[in-house]
Parts: C-alpha cells; structure tokens; sequence
C-alpha cells in the first residue's frame, strides 16, 4: 500500500509549491523595492492546493483500501469454495476406496471358493473314476464267473445228454422226460449262485 502511496505522490505538486513559496517570497522582496507592482498569489492559494492534493491521495488511498478488501474476500471465496470442493473430493475419494477394498475382500472371497470347489470336483471325480473302475473289474470278473458256470453247465448237459442217449435205448419216454428240466434247473441253480456270489463281492468292496 505504502508503494502505491509513493508511487501515486506527486512529487512535482511539491516542487511546484515550494517554487511558488519561494516566488512569493522573492514578489515581496521586489515589491519592497518598489520597482513593479504586480499581483503576488497568496499563502491561501497554495494550501487550498495542497489540501486538494491532499484530499486526492486520501481518496486514491480509499479507492486503493477498498479494492484490496475486494481482493481479499474473493480470495477468502475462492478458497472456501476450493475447501468445499475438497472436502467433496475426498468423500468422494474415501467412498471409493472403500467399495474397492469392499470388491477386493468379495473377490478374494470368491477365489477362495473357486479353489475349494475345484478340489472338491476332482476329488469326486477321482472316487466316480476309481469307482466305475471297480465296477469295471467286478463286470468283468463276473462275466467269467458267468462263462465258467456255462462251461460247465454245457459239459453236465453234455454228459447228461449222453448218458440220456445211453440210457434212452432202455427207456425212452423217462429220459425224454427228465433231460430238459434237469438242464433248465442246473442252468438256474448256476445263475443264482452266481448272482449271490457277485452280490457279496460288491458288498465288501464297498465296506
């Protein structure tokens, strides 16, 4: 402030006063002389001219005062408009934050639990595989139970057969009458005792 003071100073306006005071004084002398007489300006000229002065740097400073204070409260505007604005910000910043670790924690969560279904799934996988293996195997071992009961029911039908032809020569109507039920109830009887046998091998692969 005290700069613009000094810079809005006059300090031609002080020249001119003392060049005037010091005229004033030499009119006197002169007239005291009493060579000329002419109109000598006045001490109440130049002091009107001074408060003039005067009163134009109060109203300069004033004007100067007031734009200052202007300044200052839009600049006091403009930083609690800025504060406002950041506290905006940053509610908007936390806010975010937090669904983001809130999405991290969720998706942390789900890949726990992806890695657990994917082990529980090859281990099923693993009991269904070695499982139908065994089935596998038991289907196979019972189909040569089933082969071997064949085998030998063939060779008893076959023995009985010619042991009916045998005997068919000294009593037909009998053998013609035992030889297919006496097959069809061997035949039965293996069935059955195959179907107990596979019955209880699956029972104690599954214990």
């Amino acid at each position: 402030i005290y700069g613009d003071l000094d810079s809005l100073f006059n300090p031609e306006a002080a020249c001119v006063i003392e060049s005037k005071q010091e005229g004033s004084s030499d009119v006197s002398d002169f007239t005291k002389t009493g060579n000329t007489t002419t109109s000598v300006p006045s001490q109440s000229s130049s002091t009107s001219n001074f408060s003039l002065n005067e009163d134009q740097l109060k109203k300069e400073e004033m004007i100067l005062y007031l734009d200052l204070v202007v300044t200052e409260m839009d600049n006091k505007k403009a930083l609690l408009n800025l504060k406002t604005e950041y506290i905006k910000l940053k509610k908007e910043t936390d806010a975010l934050r937090k669904s983001l670790s809130e999405k991290d924690e969720k998706i942390s969560q789900l890949t726990a639990e992806v890695v657990t279904l994917k082990k529980n799934v090859c281990s099923l996988y693993k009991t269904a595989k070695f499982e139908i293996e065994q089935k596998d195997v038991m289907l196979q071992e019972a189909n040569k139970e089933i082969d071997k009961i064949y085998s030998h029911s063939d060779k008893r039908a076959f023995q009985n057969k010619q042991r009916s032809a045998e005997s068919s020569q000294c009593k037909p109507s009998t053998s013609r009458m035992f030889e297919m039920p006496t097959k069809d109830f061997k035949h039965h009887e293996g069935q059955k005792a195959l179907s107990c046998k596979i019955n209880c091998q699956f029972f104690r692969r599954v214990k």
